[in-house]
């Protein structure tokens, strides 16, 4: 699927895999997890190697890795590319995998996130605690908070009211402004994309 620059995939994590080969960084941080957990993570490293070929076909040597946490600089941060001018973002929801792939020339900053719906009346309400509004809408501001948050790159760093999110755009303080969309994709999940042509924030690694 593609929306403006981006092109974007998802997957059941409990289909097998198209196998590809892992970074040392990824191999270290996959042999702590536990089998779903594993396999997750395999089902989303194959989606983004399947986009980055498709977006960056003339490109050569790369590699789809993990980045640094933000928060403390450890080695379980988002995936990043090394290799290739291509900005990627990855979400899980239980029984999906997302994956968003775009040019490094299109865009700066690219976010994505995934949550199955409806959720239990329970966690609605704590979640519009959180963020503010009717607990009956709030996965999709969750999932637009969310993906904001992944393109800007600061991630748990912003506190709820940085963000102020609209229909289509989500503006972030110190941050700019961030173009917001939901996507059309497998029922019983609220999906939605974000992206921004500005260049990545101080806190997040270019690819």
């Amino acid at each position: 699927m593609r929306i403006g620059p981006v092109t974007l995939a998802w997957a059941d994590p409990a289909a097998p895999a198209e196998p590809v080969p892992l970074s040392a960084a990824d191999q270290r941080r996959i042999a702590g997890f536990a089998p779903g957990r594993a396999r997750a993570f395999l089902a989303g490293r194959a989606l983004l190697a399947r986009l980055v070929a498709e977006v960056a076909p003339e490109a050569s040597d790369w590699e789809v890795t993990t980045g640094a946490c933000v928060a403390c600089g450890g080695a379980h941060g988002p995936a990043v590319v090394q290799g290739a001018a291509v900005r990627v973002s990855l979400a899980h929801a239980e029984g999906l995998v997302v994956a968003a792939a775009a040019p490094a020339s299109a865009l700066g900053r690219l976010g994505v996130d995934a949550e199955r719906e409806p959720i239990e009346p329970a966690a609605a309400r704590e979640l519009a605690d959180y963020l503010g509004g009717d607990p009956a809408t709030v996965v999709q501001r969750w999932t637009a908070f969310e993906a904001a948050l992944k393109a800007d790159g600061r991630g748990v760093l912003l506190a709820p009211d940085a963000v102020r999110l609209s229909r289509c755009r989500a503006v972030i303080a110190e941050g700019g402004s961030l173009r917001l969309r939901d996507v059309s994709g497998p029922p019983g999940y609220r999906i939605t994309l974000a992206w921004g042509r500005r260049g990545p924030s101080p806190g997040q690694r270019p690819a």
